[in-house]
């Protein structure tokens, strides 16, 4: 699968980088902010990707680039997130997340979201 890891922590990035590729996944590109996952959905149009709610800088936030992501490549998204309150976890199934997984993730459970 081809997958934009979008997760502006740089350690939780390689560490889904890593664990996907060692089984057998494309990850594409690494982003941290919004508008640069923004750009890397409508330019790569990835299968899968994995997203953060929190990024940096101003501008969009994991939500707003599920949504278009949702839109513009019709791919399937994966919330990758820390926070596990159910009004966040409704924010990311109305804004259209295929799946939400709560950090720590493992790899089991990566891989399973993934489909």
């Amino acid at each position: 699968m081809r997958i934009l890891v979008v997760e502006d922590e740089s350690l939780v990035a390689l560490s889904l980088q890593q664990m996907l590729e060692e089984n057998g996944h494309e990850v594409l590109a690494l982003a941290t902010r919004g508008s640069l996952a923004a750009e890397l959905v409508l330019k790569l149009k990835p299968d899968v990707v994995l997203l953060d709610i929190n990024l940096k800088g101003e501008g969009l936030d994991g939500f707003d680039v599920c949504r278009l992501a949702k839109e513009i490549a019709a791919c399937r998204v994966v919330m990758v997130t820390a926070y596990s309150d159910n009004e966040t976890q409704q924010k990311a199934v109305d804004a259209g997340a295929d799946d939400y997984l709560i950090k720590p993730i493992t790899e089991n459970r990566l891989l399973a979201a993934l489909g």
